[in-house]
């Protein structure tokens, strides 16, 4: 790809990366109305209906496939039909393809290859997938959305080190001195949430703290992980085939800890009980459903830490949302650590250095 292609895919995977910030803000706001006036303080329900709703990218696919059986199955039975060539029904290439190379029946097509990598690349990611974003709406559940966002925006430095250590970014003292600035920040920011917490206990703030922390190192270990992937192998990513696995195999694999939860009363399953509390959770999904696809999409045109860099913005966005939400007020303090922040990240992102990798390519569907 030449220079001007990769400076446009670059600029549309920041372009992605805005609506991204916008939508991750707005399900942080819905997720903490709901938990904390109790009206749906379900985390792991709402993280499982999130996730396994990504199995709606498949829909389109598999209904494609099955009209074009459909239709072969059609022309089998009916003798007066017209005869299809390769030609005039371009989508039966793979079937007539099939029933005349005698070596196909032994050895899988390059599509069915692609469909056996992108299931196994989303079985490995759901887990960690399921894991950062339960950490991160738990989080939602102590603390305030502006503290969640803020202390899972550490997630860039992570990303760094682990980035660094796959050969996905170049290592620099500037950014190592980003490091220090942010971490400066994060114990201002952390003290003064502490001062805010009213009638919350100092333990509730702990807990929620250290899960938005948890949802930062797992979502930093998925992303770099899932670029490494892709540009390691120069595997050509169908998003909505892979987010649509991912759904598959966490609606598979989790509902055990549903029934679980329900039956050891730590989280009880039960529906929405009111109309206001059902549209706000189909919402949240919508949002997440949504702003996901795009968020890999912006990842795979750009990179790891460039795509976690740019999720700082959810930071005012956030404290806007606290202040109209919560009515919440900041000191000086505050204000001062989300400002050393924002300079550590311009440390950070200040030098672009060209990253050593094999591009991975994108398939639009």
């Amino acid at each position: 790809m030449n220079r001007v292609g990769m400076d446009v895919d670059h600029m549309v995977g920041i372009l992605m990366l805005a609506v991204v910030v916008v939508f991750w803000v707005g399900a942080s706001c819905i997720t903490n109305e709901l938990f904390e006036t109790n009206a749906y303080n379900k985390p792991f329900f709402l993280t499982y209906l999130n996730i396994s709703s990504f199995a709606l990218y498949l829909v389109p696919d598999l209904s494609k496939k099955f009209r074009v059986r459909r239709k072969a199955q059609l022309g089998q039975k009916d003798p007066t039909l017209p005869i299809y060539t390769r030609e005039s029904l371009p989508e039966l290439s793979p079937l007539v393809t099939a029933v005349s190379s005698p070596c196909s029946l032994s050895s899988p097509s390059i599509e069915d290859l692609r469909v056996k990598a992108t299931m196994r690349l989303s079985l490995l990611f759901c887990v960690l997938w399921f894991v950062a974003n339960l950490a991160a709406n738990s989080a939602l559940s102590y603390t305030t959305v502006a503290s969640s966002t803020i202390l899972s925006s550490t997630s860039s430095f992570f990303t760094l080190f682990l980035a660094v250590g796959l050969r996905l970014e170049t290592f620099s003292m500037k950014k190592l001195l980003g490091l220090f600035v942010s971490l400066f920040g994060i114990i201002l920011i952390v003290m003064q949430s502490s001062k805010q917490r009213d009638s919350v206990s100092a333990s509730s703030f702990f807990i929620g703290n250290t899960l938005a922390l948890l949802g930062s190192f797992g979502y930093s270990v998925y992303t770099t992980l899932l670029k490494y992937e892709v540009s390691s192998k120069s595997l050509q990513l169908d998003i909505k085939m892979f987010l649509g696995y991912v759904g598959i195999f966490t609606f598979l694999l989790f509902w055990p800890v549903l029934i679980i939860l329900d039956i050891s009363h730590l989280e009880t399953f039960e529906l929405p009980n009111d109309f206001h509390t059902l549209f706000l959770l189909l919402l949240d999904c919508i949002i997440i459903f949504v702003s996901d696809y795009f968020w890999c999409k912006a990842l795979i045109l750009t990179s790891p830490l460039v795509v976690t860099i740019g999720l700082t913005f959810t930071i005012p966005l956030s404290m806007f949302a606290d202040y109209v939400w919560r009515d919440a007020s900041f000191t000086s303090w505050y204000i001062v650590g989300v400002f050393f922040i924002f300079v550590s990240f311009f440390l950070v992102n200040h030098q672009r250095e060209p990253v050593v990798e094999n591009d991975g390519s994108i398939i639009e569907k």
